[in-house]
């Protein structure tokens, strides 16, 4: 038993002594805040990819609103060919009236737990590459405008995020960030590797559901461990096209961990907090919405 692994023990065995000793306590305090819950605290989905940040039922949407507006738009080259959006489908022998969920095909399943070759094939809308390339991907013959125009819809940006969208070079994100990790789901197996995680506190962004369905069962995941010894994780949802259900993907992620785990109120907003510090935005931007920051935070639940 190294030194690093009996000091995580000794840190687990002290939080549950802190929350024998304190939790009435806390929930007490937490009460006497005013104008303030989980629902309303600010929370920051600290790793998400882009091209899969709306669910199944934004991206069928938006593909059918396409289909009725802009038919005759020229969106890909094939062969040296113009095709407009009404040609693409043409050929696929769809109509906006046969797009479903289930045609789209874009959920994770059973079948894609460790198996990347088919996770990776559920970013084709239909199971069509060129519906990925019109649709959410920017090199493509419109410019990526219908990429641009989800993303826009999907994540309600405010003004604070507009110039990240517009100059990602030179503007702060937080979805790479130097002093956090993603997906450390097996960073339990290297006690020295997590402790020194714990020690530096640098941010560690975890999605469970993505976890369970790729590789790593949901009740083996590790989170609720590394809080419990106070490493600095945050709840995240990777990619909400194929994990996610709700028009609210990070409330998801935190109403499922909440039940599988036990969590208490303390340990949610515990969790949100985490996040905000992880996120690399400055404190202008990630200040609650008053007469310093009317716009608040972006990117919250």
């Amino acid at each position: 038993k190294s030194f690093c692994y009996r000091r995580l023990q000794y840190l687990s065995s002290k939080f549950q002594m802190h929350v024998l000793l304190n939790e009435m306590k806390e929930l007490a305090a937490q009460k006497k805040v005013p104008h303030r819950d989980f629902y309303n605290i600010r929370k920051v989905d600290t790793h998400i990819h882009a091209s899969s940040c709306m669910n199944q039922k934004h991206l069928l949407r938006f593909i059918k609103r396409a289909m009725k507006k802009h038919l005759d738009e020229i969106v890909h080259v094939e062969k040296g060919k113009e095709q407009t959006l009404k040609e693409v489908f043409e050929t696929m022998n769809l109509t906006a009236y046969d797009l479903s969920v289930d045609t789209l095909d874009v959920h994770a399943d059973r079948n894609t737990f460790h198996r990347f070759d088919k996770f990776n094939a559920k970013y084709n809308p239909i199971g069509e590459s060129i519906l990925r390339e019109i649709f959410i991907k920017t090199d493509n013959r419109v410019s990526g405008k219908y990429f641009a125009h989800i993303i826009k819809v999907t994540l309600h940006t405010s003004l604070p995020l507009m110039p990240m969208v517009a100059m990602p070079p030179t503007s702060p994100s937080p979805l790479a960030k130097g002093d956090t990790v993603t997906l450390a789901s097996r960073r339990q197996e290297a006690p020295v590797l997590q402790y020194l995680y714990y020690l530096a506190q640098i941010g560690i962004a975890m999605s469970p559901l993505s976890n369970n369905s790729l590789f790593l069962s949901y009740h083996r995941n590790p989170l609720p461990e590394y809080l419990s010894r106070g490493l600095m994780v945050s709840l995240s949802t990777d990619d909400p096209l194929q994990f996610h259900f709700t028009k609210e993907p990070l409330m998801e992620e935190y109403s499922i961990a909440t039940q599988v785990w036990k969590l208490s109120s303390c340990d949610m907003c515990e969790l949100a907090r985490n996040s905000v510090l992880m996120s690399g935005f400055s404190h202008k931007v990630t200040a609650p919405p008053g007469p310093l920051a009317p716009h608040g935070w972006v990117l919250t639940a």
